[in-house]
């Protein structure tokens, strides 16, 4: 199976020329017209066992109606081989035993795609071996460890290991040492890094993050509880997601680190109320982030966002775990109920409009990709947020840049809140309450409700 009709249809010329050499030798000539076997341009097919190759591709028709002994699904990395698509293959084979199914690519450009997840994941399953939920998979991956052994041919077997083939490697490293360089002249070596040294990388000149800064900045876990942070509310509109973003500074022995935690609330209205419909729509798996936590998904009979639950579920999370938020910024277009409703349950804290133009957002958008960049952001495994990031590319005009998406289903609402909430988390460590309104008649002023009770029920205070 290929992504496109022209792509199977040069891998099954090497079928038909196989079949017909394979004719010109006796011993299969006769088991071939024993068993009644024929080729044509979608089939090799005996009559009298019924058994098959087809020629297939992505867009084929009743995929699920086949139960696939083996299959083989070639440039895996294609777009065209959505969830929906991998999991008809793989449903039907649920009813054969001894299936297999090949998944062959090289690495691509756009990681919302499954066989990104499964690389992701698979790779985690080997560095735990005493997992065992993957025994029935075997991934092999052949790729360069480092973007930098571009510069290093000797190197190169890793992501093409034809170069051990003595009859091979002159001719084809010359031939990835002058694809290199020519990539080098013209300015696009990230293509050769992607598609020759099998990494998997955003080659858009505009993107906002590259993907090796996003994956390192993953880690296993984060004690929130009693802690300072700073909060990004981006309200949907339409079909997109509502999203919290919660910006923990924080030091690691010297150094300054922003872990990073949202969580989001997913309508399926522009869905026809399905949660599949949204998950192929957005490429995003959502009903395993809302199992881990990451997300809400609309569970009312008009797929739309309940704005009461959004608000409950903010006052509830800040209380259960005793947060300190020091400021919460959102966008005021459209919100002012609900931060309104939240600014009157939450008198400690400042609510801060913030402006979606490049004059207020530059200076937080530079400055969340530069802690990225420098390996000082903190984040869990979580799909919704990586996937935002990923999707978000950069927009500029000479007032600074912003963060844009290229389609409608390209995701990046929990990205937005985490830029509001950096506007002012930046200035954390030199003057946390940087920018806003202070009551000087207030003694009280900054503190938590649970600060204000602890004061008056200590030994400072007494009637």
């Amino acid at each position: 199976m290929a992504p496109v009709d022209k792509q199977s249809k040069k891998s099954w010329r090497y079928i038909k020329q196989t079949f017909n050499s394979l004719q010109e030798m006796p011993g299969f000539r006769k088991l071939i017209k024993d068993q009644n076997i024929a080729i044509n341009d979608d089939v090799l097919k005996s009559t009298k066992t019924q058994n098959q190759i087809l020629r297939m591709t992505a867009g084929s028709a009743q995929l699920d109606a086949f139960h696939f002994l083996f299959a083989t699904v070639d440039e895996y990395g294609d777009e065209n081989f959505n969830s929906d698509v991998i999991s008809k293959v793989t449903s039907g084979q649920v009813q054969t035993s001894n299936r297999q199914t090949f998944f062959i690519s090289t690495a691509y450009s756009n990681p919302k795609v499954p066989m990104y997840s499964d690389v992701r994941r698979l790779t985690k399953v080997m560095e735990k071996d005493s997992n065992r939920t993957e025994d029935s998979t075997l991934a092999l991956i052949w790729q360069q460890d480092d973007q930098d052994e571009v510069d290093d041919p000797e190197t190169w077997v890793k992501s093409n290991p034809l170069l051990d083939l003595p009859a091979k490697h002159d001719t084809l490293l010359k031939g990835l040492i002058s694809e290199r360089d020519s990539k080098l002249e013209d300015g696009t070596l990230n293509d050769f890094i992607n598609r020759n040294l099998n990494m998997w990388l955003q080659t858009a000149k505009d993107k906002y993050l590259k993907l090796e800064d996003i994956q390192k900045s993953v880690v296993s876990d984060f004690e929130i509880d009693n802690q300072d942070c700073y909060v990004g509310f981006d309200l949907s509109h339409a079909s997109d997601d509502t999203a919290y973003s919660f910006v923990f500074p924080h030091l690691n022995g010297e150094q300054k680190k922003y872990f990073i935690l949202q969580h989001s609330f997913v309508p399926l209205a522009r869905a026809d109320n399905s949660i599949i419909v949204k998950e192929k729509q957005d490429g995003i798996n959502y009903s395993n982030a809302e199992k881990l936590g990451f997300c809400d998904i609309s569970q009312n009979s008009y797929g739309l966002i309940d704005e009461d639950f959004v608000g409950r579920w903010f006052l509830d999370f800040v209380n259960d775990h005793h947060l300190r938020v020091k400021a919460f910024i959102y966008d005021p277009y459209q919100a002012s109920a609900i931060t309104d409703w939240l600014d009157n349950n939450m008198p400690e804290v400042p609510f801060i409009t913030l402006k979606q133009g490049t004059v207020s957002l530059s200076s937080p958008t530079v400055f969340l990709r530069n802690q990225f960049i420098a390996g000082n952001i903190e984040m869990l495994a979580d799909p919704i947020l990586q996937t935002c990031l990923a999707n978000a590319v950069t927009v500029a005009n000479p007032y600074g840049i912003k963060i844009d998406r290229t389609a409608l289903t390209s995701k990046i609402d929990c990205a937005d809140a985490t830029i509001d909430a950096m506007s002012q988390a930046l200035f954390y460590f030199e003057n946390p309450n940087h920018g806003l309104k202070e009551d000087k008649k207030n003694p009280f002023n900054g503190m938590s409700n649970e600060e204000v009770n602890e004061f008056f029920t200590s030994d400072h205070f007494s009637f």
